[in-house]
Formats: structure tokens, C-alpha cells, sequence
């Protein structure tokens, strides 16, 4: 394991507290994550176009009363690929993440997961319960399990436009234009992604060659049904922004009936990119999400 202090760039990304950046050699990759404090372990998994640094700003605040840690997952990050991507698919990242998790004896987490890394983090709570103490998405990224046919076309379709400019660019050799294109939709606001701070912006823009692999995998997600949904037994928080798209509302509005005390939250006028535009509020609304949760035995 290496670790190092992380340079922030632009003042007003800088954490109130230090981030420890490291790798730790997970299945055979090494994996870069960060991590700041001490106390219960929470961990928070980034979407597309995105890596651990996303979650810079807010490991500086949840450090305070928790040991934040924000996890890279595979083919994310600058760092070089093991492989050709030949091994890309969310079941790689629930798997990378439940063995991150048992590596560094971190035992249940308060797991987080926005977007994609919500997705991510929901099948990781159902297929390895033993690393998960709570769970809590913000715009989760998967809708295998609504069962409701309008509501599952509904979510399609409106994937299907959310997407559909990013996949075009990316699929015509324009990888770096697909990132603007891919937030832009999630958020169904043109500039959004301009309109995010250059360091931001800089990040995702590192991750642009991921989306090939992402646009191209033929390895679907895990296929998490309504009964494995109605099999979750650790507290779940499906959050949504007030202006967040149909097909997240859908997916976690869905996913909030079918978990056992699962509870929907709305986040008055927040888009796709709240946790990157308001950390603090992010890191308010998590940390009321933990509080609630019932202490062990």
C-alpha cells in the first residue's frame, strides 16, 4: 500500500482536514482510494466519468466524525489499466468493492453510492450483506427490478435520452466530447457540466476513456430482481434530487418500496450534480442519514 498527502489545486475544493491518498491491491489491481479521519467507516463509490476524487471536499468534512473513505474503481482514474478493459462490468466493481472493504478490515461500512455507484453499492448490499451496515444513494444508476410496465418504459425511454448524445459521440470517436454530453443528460440542462468548477470538470474529463468500455460492455449488470430487494435487511436511503430525471426518480422511488424501511428522500431543486455542486450539503444530508441508523446489538 502506497500513501501519500493529495495536493488539491483550487482552494475551494480544499477539505477542513487532511486526505490521505492510497493504493491498495484489490483482486490483483491496485486501486486508488483516499481517506481522511477516524471513527465509523463509511465509503463512497463515484458514478461514470468519475474517480475517488470527486469525493475530495466531502472526505474533509465527513472526517470529522467518521473514517471517510471514496474508493476508485476499476479502469477509473488516471492510473493504467491491468488490461484491455476485458474485465469492465459492474459485477467487477461490486465484487472489487466488497473485497476492498474485507481487505482493509474495515467490517460493516456506511456505504454511499451516487449514480452508477449507487447501483454499484445496492448490489453489493444484497450480494455481500456482511460489509454493508447501512446503505445510502443519491440518484442510483439501475432499474432491473421495477416491475410495473409503464414504469419500466417510462425509465427506458428516458434513459435512452439521457444517454443517447454521449453513446453517439463516443461510439463516432469523440470520447472526450461525450463527457459533457453524458452529465449535461443526466442532469437534462444543457451546460451543467460547464458550469461545474475546472478541477471538477478536469477529473471527469480523465475518466473519458472509460466510457468506451462502459458504452461497449457486453457484461450486463447484476440481475437484481424486486425479490432481492425485498431481501435487504441493512437501513436503506434512496435519495433524489426535486429536479432530478424520471429514470432515477423511477429506480429509486422503486427501489424505496421494495427494501424492507427503505425511505425515498427529495433534495428540494437538486439535479444529477448535487453532491459535486453543494458538498457540504451532501455531507449534512449523509451525516443525518447515518445518524439514523440503529446501533449495533
Amino acid at each position: 500500500m502506497r500513501e501519500a498527502a493529495i495536493s488539491m489545486p483550487d482552494p475551494s475544493l480544499s477539505p477542513p482536514l487532511a486526505v490521505r491518498a492510497a493504493h491498495s491491491t484489490v483482486r490483483g489491481v491496485s486501486l486508488a482510494y483516499a481517506s481522511c479521519g477516524e471513527g465509523a467507516p463509511v465509503l463512497l463509490l463515484h458514478g461514470l466519468a468519475s474517480d475517488h476524487r470527486a469525493w475530495l471536499p466531502h472526505l474533509g468534512v465527513l472526517g470529522r466524525r467518521y473514517r471517510a473513505m471514496a474508493l476508485t474503481q476499476r479502469y477509473s482514474g488516471t492510473d493504467a489499466w491491468a488490461d484491455d478493459g476485458a474485465s469492465y462490468g459492474m459485477q467487477t466493481h461490486v465484487d472489487d468493492a466488497a473485497a476492498f472493504i474485507a481487505q482493509l478490515g474495515l467490517g460493516p461500512v456506511h456505504l454511499v453510492g451516487w449514480s452508477y455507484g449507487g447501483a454499484v453499492a445496492l448490489a453489493v448490499a444484497i450480494r455481500h450483506p456482511e460489509c454493508v451496515a447501512s446503505l445510502c444513494t443519491y440518484d442510483m444508476a439501475l432499474a432491473t427490478f421495477i416491475t410495473d410496465e409503464a414504469d419500466a418504459r417510462e425509465a427506458a425511454n428516458d434513459r435512452t435520452q439521457m444517454v443517447g448524445p454521449s453513446v453517439a459521440a463516443a461510439k463516432a470517436g469523440d470520447i472526450a466530447g461525450a463527457v459533457p454530453l453524458l452529465l449535461d443528460g443526466a442532469c437534462a440542462q444543457p451546460g451543467a457540466f460547464l458550469a461545474l468548477p475546472l478541477p471538477v470538470q478536469a477529473m471527469m474529463r480523465d475518466n473519458a476513456r472509460a466510457l468506451a468500455l462502459q458504452f461497449g460492455a457486453s457484461s450486463p449488470p447484476p440481475p437484481l430482481g424486486a425479490a432481492e430487494l425485498a431481501g435487504l435487511r441493512c437501513p436503506a436511503v434512496f435519495a433524489i434530487g426535486g429536479q432530478t430525471r424520471r429514470f432515477y426518480r423511477l429506480a429509486s422511488q422503486t427501489a424505496a418500496r421494495l427494501v424492507p424501511g427503505g425511505r425515498c428522500i427529495e433534495i428540494d431543486a437538486a439535479r444529477h450534480l448535487w453532491p459535486v455542486q453543494e458538498p457540504q450539503g451532501f455531507c449534512d444530508m449523509l451525516s443525518d442519514v447515518i445518524d439514523s441508523v440503529p446501533a449495533p446489538g
